[in-house]
């Protein structure tokens, strides 16, 4: 994921994006394209509209929506400060779905054309992680989702699935590909 998005470089071969080389392409318009939810997301001591909008003056509409889609909407407006409630350093307030949920958001907020997500589903519960899904292919549906993920149903959502064991790529497919083909991967999904 740091690799993709751009954090670190390649010590060998090369990271394409539709064929051309992340090394001729400009940081800034690289970067711009890329929306990057980490594990442990980094929250500001700010308000919870300037750690969704990250200083990139969005319309506050766009702002609102996004929260929506990352299902963090609801909490928001609770709080008795809504959009300007400032939050803590490093998050404190809020839980620890709460931080993934915020973080969520603000990659969206940025209309990526590619959403890296490490493992963010695991702060949705089931019914949230639906509408999640549903809202985010309604309002950017083309963007694509490259995803690291232990959840079966996160995986499913996914046009290709790649099933690493002990580092090294075992397999690839749909999910009923792998169903059949991959013992690891049908082990995981029988757990």
């Amino acid at each position: 994921m740091n690799l993709i998005a751009g954090i670190y470089e390649a010590e060998e071969g090369k990271v394409l994006f539709n064929g051309i080389d992340k090394k001729d392409i400009s940081k800034e318009s690289y970067r711009s394209r890329i929306g990057f939810i980490q594990q442990l997301p980094t929250i500001f001591s700010e308000s919870v509209n300037t750690n969704i909008d990250f200083w990139r003056e969005f319309e506050q509409d766009w702002i609102i929506q996004s929260t929506k889609i990352a299902q963090f909407y609801d909490e928001v407006d609770q709080l008795p400060k809504k959009f300007e409630e400032k939050i803590g350093q490093k998050g404190i307030g809020l839980s620890g779905g709460q931080k993934q949920r915020l973080s969520i958001a603000r990659a969206i907020c940025g209309r990526p054309d590619i959403l890296l997500m490490d493992d963010v589903t695991s702060a949705l519960d089931a019914e949230n992680e639906v509408m999640f899904w549903e809202d985010l292919f309604k309002e950017l549906p083309d963007v694509t989702c490259i995803i690291v993920t232990h959840r079966i149903s996160t995986a499913q959502k996914a046009d290709r699935i790649i099933v690493l064991d002990e580092g090294e790529v075992e397999a690839i497919g749909t999910h009923d590909e792998l169903l059949r083909d991959s013992n690891t991967y049908a082990e995981l999904v029988s757990k």
